[in-house]
């Protein structure tokens, strides 16, 4: 059994150097405080920006000012430039938590996150449609550019029955 927490990405350039020491200690400290082996990982995914695209191009089209129509057709063809490159990837970073016992591993994925998130990260525990997405995304990338993964129809393992 295994908790999969995701950890959503900042960009730690843009804080003071105070504020760096201190995220940097504290998730530290959060990733140090654990006793057991943990993993952590990041998947880049394409990022679909043709919805984007559409709305600048309502935009431009809508647009009284000549200066501000030039502005947004060369960011749209920037970004057309992006997509059309592959360059347009999102990161997403993950912490995998195994253990023995279903009860166990939720108690240490809350207060790993709880403690992750007093540094400034927000941090959420995985539920099973975001595992099977990450698990699509991982075990298919060429596929996870271009479709979403099943639904989760229930669980795949029968239920731990105690007696």
């Amino acid at each position: 059994m295994a908790a999969v927490l995701k950890v959503e990405p900042f960009n730690l350039s843009l804080k003071s150097e105070t504020e760096k020491k201190r995220i940097i200690t504290a998730v530290f400290e959060a990733l140090n405080g654990l006793k057991e082996p943990f993993q952590i990982f990041s998947l880049g995914r394409p990022v679909d920006l043709d919805a984007y695209l559409r709305e600048l191009q309502e935009k431009a089209r809508e647009a009284v000012s000549p200066a501000r129509k030039k502005l947004l057709q060369e960011y749209i063809r920037y970004v057309g430039t992006l997509v059309s490159s592959g360059e347009a990837m999102e990161r997403r970073y993950y912490i995998l938590l195994p253990g023995k016992e279903r009860e166990e591993i939720v108690q240490k994925a809350h207060e790993l996150a709880s403690n992750l998130e007093r540094s400034g990260l927000k941090v959420k525990i995985c539920e099973d449609q975001e595992i099977i997405d990450l698990l699509f995304v991982f075990l298919h990338p060429a596929q996870a550019a271009f479709e979403r993964p099943p639904l989760f129809a229930g669980p795949y393992l029968p239920p731990v029955v105690n007696g």
